[in-house]
């Protein structure tokens, strides 16, 4: 599952109802506050859990909050690169996830830190005004999305 390409599919209304629910408000509140029935608000949030791909409306309601303040993304490149942007501070966080994957290892360099997972190379950029960025190659973009579901993941179970 890409996370970032259901997030771009979400109507307005959904994140709407999303949002809302992550606050706190229940589907008769929300209806009430956007002009819509509760039964409205249930089937919006329903089908963005669905397309998310989640078991609940509160883990979809805490993915879109965690990527609207910033969470880890990717970068479309082109010329076949990707890149994973990421806060600093979340570095570690970043780290697991890409080692969950399996077979990570360090290589120190002189200007970067190369990464091997799978046999894959990410080549950790270092840091520009609080942000890392590790870059790969385009058969690496789908161990990036992995790796960024598992962070997403990681996210809900944290709140």
């Amino acid at each position: 599952m890409n996370i970032e390409s259901a997030l771009a599919k979400l109507t307005e209304r959904q994140k709407q109802c999303l949002r809302m629910l992550a606050s706190g408000k229940r589907s008769k509140t929300i209806g009430a506050t956007l002009g819509l029935s509760s039964w409205t608000v249930e089937q919006l949030m329903e089908k963005a859990r669905l397309r998310l791909g989640v078991a609940t409306r509160s883990q979809a309601a805490k993915i879109l909050l965690a990527f609207e303040r910033g969470a880890p993304r990717i970068i479309k490149l082109g010329n076949g690169r990707s890149s994973l942007e990421f806060r600093s501070q979340e570095a570690e966080r970043v780290m697991r996830a890409l080692h969950r994957l399996g077979g990570l290892r360090h290589i120190e360099g002189a200007d970067a830190q190369l990464i091997d997972v799978k046999g894959q190379t990410f080549v950790r950029l270092g840091e520009w005004e609080d942000h890392c960025i590790i870059s790969t190659s385009a058969e690496g973009d789908e161990l990036l999305q992995v790796a960024l579901t598992n962070l997403a993941i990681d996210e809900v179970a944290l709140a």
